[in-house]
């Protein structure tokens, strides 16, 4: 007969440090703060690349893998996903707020309501890790 993990096993303790909600809305937070940081870095240098063919290629196979990886991290640790897509959803609200209001423009307002919608979709797949965790 296997012998099952308790709470207080060191398996189970990484797994429930890293699933907390509000240490994965913080780390989610602080990821977007620093890419956001690098785009703003780098910006200098980017436009000259946007109208070449083969860079569009590049960023659509790159935005694929990174699609892929996504939806393996969600199928898996669905809990901690969720969290991270909350954090992206308040982060992005953080720093679109402001654009809105200087800005006026509808492309700023979307995308307000797209940071809802990552809340919305975080917190359903939060409570859907959460539910299936309890079930195991």
């Amino acid at each position: 007969m296997m012998a099952q993990q308790t709470a207080n096993s060191p398996g189970r303790r990484g797994i429930t440090f890293i699933s907390n909600p509000v240490l994965s809305i913080i780390l989610s937070a602080l990821l977007t703060i620093a890419l956001k940081l690098l785009i703003e870095r780098g910006w200098p240098y980017l436009p000259g690349f946007w109208n070449v063919l083969w860079l569009r290629t590049i960023g659509t196979v790159v935005v694929f893998g990174i699609g892929v990886g996504l939806f393996l991290f969600r199928k898996y640790n669905q809990l901690l996903y969720g969290g991270s897509e909350v954090g992206f959803g308040l982060a992005l609200s953080w720093i679109n707020i402001e654009r809105a209001q200087t800005a006026k423009d509808a492309a700023s307002w979307i995308t307000v309501g797209a940071a809802a919608y990552f809340i919305v979709r975080g917190l359903t797949n939060w409570q859907e890790g959460r539910i299936r965790r309890l079930r195991k």
